[in-house]
């Protein structure tokens, strides 16, 4: 789990048509439900807007202006645009080529991001995408293709009843990733799986039921992380630094929520996700 400090509020505030039609004029042609804006170049989920005006995910501000969006795109190097995106794991085994220098030689796999994303289906409420690439496990010393397919489906009802005057919007993320069996299978130490990451802008809280004794582990950073009960409470901050912690498996209870009660507009995220593999 990261706390990715994506910006202050405002940078969320990008309207649908702004964030539609500035894609759009720089040819990387959004696709739009009702209340969720997907985008292929990257395979990204960059808009969930329970009422307009109202971005429950993080937006590079860039993306507010045709000129700036055109100089992100076209920097060079990673580009991280925003939205949920899927990333592949594990990081210090696809992303770091020198281990004794992680930090000269960690790169983004241009091969997952942006990727090179294709539209398998597309009807009223659901999108469907498919990439694939060969990586490189440094660790593993091999070379691996790999398949991924995201279907976005947006969720026209809720399991659960709103309060008068909150809206809400929601999507469903089924993501497949799958290894090319035309190439040599990959060693046991090479061990790829799928790394589903939401950016939210800064200032509010992530919170995570645990069952049994947490154990968060931290990766860098100043942890901001605290216990409360059987809760994991985060802050995200709004200032532009990060850290990073993670938590077993079996410790999680397939919950997550996300607070930002202090923002203009208070809104709250849930994410539910299946704890296990196949």
């Amino acid at each position: 789990m990261t706390s990715e400090s994506s910006g202050s509020w405002i940078s969320t505030r990008l309207e649908m048509k702004t964030t539609f039609e500035t894609l759009t004029s720089l040819g990387k042609d959004p696709l739009r439900l009702d209340k969720t804006l997907v985008l292929p170049f990257g395979g990204r989920i960059m808009g969930l807007y329970p009422q307009p005006g109202l971005n429950a995910l993080w937006v590079n501000p860039a993306l507010g202006a045709a000129a700036s969006a055109h100089a992100l795109l076209t920097g060079g190097g990673w580009t991280n645009l925003g939205g949920d995106r899927t990333w592949i794991s594990p990081e210090f085994d696809l992303f770091v080529s020198d281990a004794s220098r992680p930090g000269e030689t960690y790169k983004v796999p241009a091969g997952f991001d942006p990727g090179h994303y294709r539209v398998v289906s597309q009807s009223a409420n659901a999108v469907e995408l498919e990439t694939a690439a060969v990586v490189d496990f440094y660790r593993s010393g091999c070379k691996g293709r790999l398949s991924l397919r995201k279907r976005i489906t947006e969720l026209a009802a809720f399991d659960f009843t709103l309060p008068a005057g909150v809206s809400a919007a929601g999507y469903e993320l089924v993501s497949t990733l799958s290894a090319d069996r035309t190439l040599p299978a990959l060693p046991a130490s090479a061990r790829p799986a799928l790394w589903n990451l939401l950016q939210v802008a800064g200032g509010g809280e992530i919170v995570i039921p645990f069952k049994g004794a947490a154990s968060p582990v931290a990766y860098f950073g100043k942890q901001q992380g605290r216990q409360d009960g059987q809760r994991l409470v985060a802050s995200v901050p709004a200032a532009r630094e990060s850290y990073k912690f993670g938590m077993m498996a079996d410790q999680c209870r397939g919950l997550m929520l996300y607070l930002n009660l202090a923002a203009p507009q208070p809104f709250v995220i849930v994410r539910r996700f299946s704890v296990g593999s196949a």
